[in-house]
């Protein structure tokens, strides 16, 4: 994968064995570490030598290369008796002169192949010193006398008795350049104890199908059933029994990208590697022509769960490699060259993964599915706990690479920041099986959260648009259709998340564990499987709004007030407001149920009965609260919580929090807003169509829409228009038991008009969220802000029945919205008759829970006695 022509090294010790790769020629001791320079003299001859020395015996020639310097392994220049020293000399492969690649020792046509690549080593030359401690007696000085002489270190001219230095010549060699050895035969045996040759190596492409570096693994949801500090996470397994408590078990996953990566490596003027990367390859499948002597390059995209490997390189002429078959939720990659690599996981990049598989009613729409019964886009789902089990404590030390330890530094960023990087320990992971080797990238993840940290309308859609139909509806289907496709494009490309494993090391030599000796033929199977990535649901964020009358006040013409309550008393019938309903299992959200008792059908009423007489002229004012109240989940900030499941601070400082930055509420034409007459601490502001509706005015401001374009007509009708940011504030998930809710109020008044028009004796009002914003970037899961049809004030009662006149209701569809109890005035003239049913029923029902109220308290209390 390297864009420079690569280049073989033959590393050889003293003894003659494959050794280490090293940069240089230079003495050593036996671990390799440098104790000092060679001199290398890249010659024919040496000045004291008679005749040019080449060795060649007609089909293979050795040229020479002189080396001077060789030290003990101390460092000292001679060598006592027993002394030993090391040499390590790297050599450098020529390339093809036709292809600029490696130079094979092999037939690519027939892949028969040649003798391969030799080393001899001669001394050459040598002297010889007297030890310490020698003396020579009986010595005759200048003056004749006999003398002991002390000669230590001193030349000694002594010959080696079993060897010539320097005398392998042509005859020395077989017709495969070999050294001749035959110790059963004196006169064949050429081999004397100063003259050793390395094992041959053949540089060859082998076609033995185990002999195939490859790569496999999977991709699956893991479940989310574990809780810690009120947080629930995966374990980070992939177990098909694993459930959580909706239900939801451990599941493959089809349609995520993967990709082979590899990281290039720097290399000195030698073409040696100094331990650091400088770019990072992106493999696809390579193809040899060898009549072309040319590579092609096939970029189609291979995701998990496609049904076969990936094969790398491949080639006519070189060798033919077939591709794995694989099944659900698998990938793979084989006929890897060695190198660096790591497995790169997209998700949420395609309509594979981010559309769901079923009929629903976007797939309907766009005529498309996805692979998977969920979306596993990057706004719901995240990386699992990162290989849980595995040992973090190991490093790739030549390239100063560590095991996953630091949550904060170590997020890959590119293959220049080798501090960001993380190494994936073969032995370590293939102890415990089917975990989770990858990780977010963080630097996508604070993409997709910064891209969804505040929401209005436009952007609330594009996060659902997988599931949910836009509510804009355009005049064409085919516009439709576009629009929506439009919308989950959007949230691809602002919301996919790449995951990646830590650095994988392939040696240039298979592992020699996996190597099964058949003596002459080694068959090496080298196969690194179970790379898996597990995505899990991150934590829900919800936020429920709720508006009830909390006061009803009528003061009749003259000034005496007739009722001031917020229950039912003489002549006024004040229903209880139950909202919406959301609950936890085991510290998960279960999926809300929005109030169906108050709805345009059987709305909840705050109902009277008063005289004409009486009700003429008289004022009413209402007290509305609203409250919001954060029932998402917990979600820690940490980034140890996010890759382990486990956070470093359970405090609530700690925690995500959702805002409900702005809502909207809209006024009933019936009724008038007096900033006078509000509450101390309440904060309201008038606004208009063409501030909550900028489309309305610039329709390239569609982003900026509070509310839904789709209603710009129903929202034209009211006279007021009130938004406020009262309920605005950081709020907890209500598990942590604190600072979870919030609530303001607003006051309404009116005045009474002719009781023979049924409509002005009427008042609604509906509320929405319209703006929030969260910490960790979630949507709300089970809402759309800005999405909430409202009332038209221009219709009266007789209005059809699919839309909302000012006399009706409006039924909130989500838990973001919500709706009033209705108020009604009823003469005893009959008018608006139509309630009384209503009202009876309520009250009938009423008794009845009373009734089986006191009926179950006598048997419990029997069951208690």
């Amino acid at each position: 994968g390297n864009t420079y022509a690569p280049n073989s090294y033959n590393e050889y010790d003293a003894n003659g064995n494959v050794s280490k790769t090293y940069s240089n020629t230079f003495v050593g001791d036996r671990n390799g570490n440098k104790v000092s320079e060679l001199t290398v003299k890249n010659v024919t001859s040496l000045s004291d030598r008679e005749a040019s020395k080449k060795l060649q015996n007609g089909k293979y020639s050795y040229s020479s290369l002189y080396l001077t310097g060789l030290k003990t392994e101390d460092g000292k220049d001679r060598f006592e008796p027993q002394d030993y020293g090391f040499a390590f000399v790297t050599f450098r492969v020529k390339n093809d002169e036709a292809t600029g690649k490696v130079k094979l020792d092999q037939d690519l046509m027939t892949g028969n192949t040649t003798v391969g690549k030799r080393n001899i080593a001669e001394i050459n030359g040598y002297s010889s010193y007297y030890s310490n401690g020698t003396t020579i007696p009986d010595y005759l000085d200048k003056d004749g006398n006999r003398v002991t002489v002390n000669v230590s270190g001193k030349d000694a001219g002594i010959i080696d008795r079993d060897s010539r230095a320097g005398s392998l010549d042509v005859i020395d060699l077989t017709e495969n350049g070999d050294l001749r050895a035959d110790r059963n035969n004196d006169v064949n045996n050429r081999l004397e104890p100063d003259t050793d040759k390395a094992p041959n190596i053949k540089v060859v492409i082998e076609t033995n199908p185990r002999d195939d570096r490859t790569f496999k693994g999977f991709t699956f949801e893991d479940a989310r059933n574990v809780n810690k500090n009120n947080a629930l996470v995966g374990n980070g397994v992939y177990n098909p029994n694993d459930v959580d408590a909706n239900g939801n078990k451990d599941k493959l996953i089809n349609g995520v990208t993967v990709e082979l990566v590899e990281l290039v490596q720097n290399v000195d003027k030698d073409g040696m590697p100094i331990n650091s990367f400088r770019a990072e390859h992106v493999w696809s499948t390579m193809n040899y022509d060898i009549n072309n002597k040319s590579w092609s390059e096939n970029n189609d995209r291979y995701f998990s769960g496609s049904g076969k490997s990936k094969v790398i390189l491949n080639g006519n002429g070189i060798l033919t490699v077939n591709p794995i078959e694989l099944g659900n939720g698998e990938y793979g990659f084989n006929s890897i060259p060695a190198g660096d690599y790591f497995i790169r996981f997209k998700y949420g990049d395609n309509s594979q993964t981010v559309l769901k598989s079923d009929d629903n009613e976007v797939n309907n729409l766009i005529g498309m599915k996805g692979l998977n019964t969920k979306s596993y886009n990057g706004q719901d789902y995240k990386s699992t706990v990162y290989q849980a089990g595995v040992d973090q404590s190991g490093n790739y030390d030549i390239k100063g690479v560590n095991g996953f330890r630091n949550y904060d530094k170590q997020n890959y960023v590119d293959a220049l920041n080798k501090e960001a990087m993380y190494y994936y320990n073969i032995a370590n992971s293939a102890s415990v099986k089917n975990v989770s080797d990858a990780k977010d990238v963080y630097s996508y993840r604070e993409r997709v959260n910064n891209y969804s940290k505040e929401l209005v309308n436009n952007k609330s859609e594009i996060l659902a648009s997988f599931e949910k139909l836009g509510t804009y509806k355009a005049d064409k289907q085919e516009n439709q259709k576009n629009d929506q496709i439009n919308m989950i494009k959007q949230l691809i490309d602002n919301t996919y998340m790449v995951a990646q494993t830590g650095v994988i090391n392939t040696e240039v030599e298979y592992n020699r564990t996996e190597t099964r000796d058949q003596g002459k033929v080694n068959d090496i199977s080298y196969v690194v499987d179970d790379i898996d990535l597990g995505l899990v649901e991150r934590p829900e964020a919800q936020l429920k709004l709720s508006k009830r009358v909390a006061n009803f006040q009528l003061v009749l013409a003259n000034g005496s007030t007739m009722f001031d309550t917020d229950k039912s008393v003489n002549n006024l019938y004040f229903s209880k407001h139950d909202g919406h309903r959301t609950s936890y299992k085991d510290g998960r959200m279960t999926k809300p149920v929005v109030n169906t008792k108050n709805t345009k059908a059987t709305p909840e009423l705050v109902q009277l009965n008063m005289d004409d007489e009486l009700m003429v002229g008289s004022s009413i004012k209402v007290t509305y609260e609203l409250k919001v109240d954060n029932v998402g989940e917990v979600d820690y900030l940490d980034k140890q919580f996010y890759y382990t499941g486990v956070t470093n601070n359970p405090s609530a400082d700690n925690v995500s929090k959702t805002n409900a930055n702005q809502i909207i509420d809209y006024l009933s034409n019936m009724t008038k807003y007096n900033k006078e007459q509000q509450l101390t601490g309440t904060n309201w502001n008038t606004v208009t169509v063409n501030d909550v509706i900028a489309s309305k005015a610039d329709a390239s401001k569609i982003a900026n829409d509070l509310v839904n374009r789709q209603y710009v007509d129903e929202v034209s009708t009211y006279n007021t228009l009130l938004t406020s940011a009262d309920l605005s504030g950081d709020l907890l998930p209500e598990l942590m038991k604190g600072n979870s809710s919030k609530k303001t109020n607003l006051v309404v008044s009116t005045l009474v008009g002719s009781v023979k028009n049924a409509d002005t004796l009427t008042y609604n009002n509906l509320s929405e969220i319209i703006k929030t914003s969260n910490t960790q970037g979630r949507r709300l899961q089970y809402s759309i802000v800005g999405n909430q049809e409202m009332a038209d004030q221009s219709l009266s009662t007789n209005a059809r029945e699919d839309v909302y006149s000012s006399s009706d209701l409006v039924t909130p569809s989500e838990i973001d919205a919500d709706s009033a109890q209705k108020i009604v005035l009823l003469p005893p003239t009959g008018a608006n008759r139509n309630y009384l049913p209503i009202v009876i029923s309520v009250i009938a029902v009423s008794l009845l829970v009373m009734a089986t109220t006191v009926i179950v308290g006598k048997v419990k209390y029997m069951n208690i006695a």
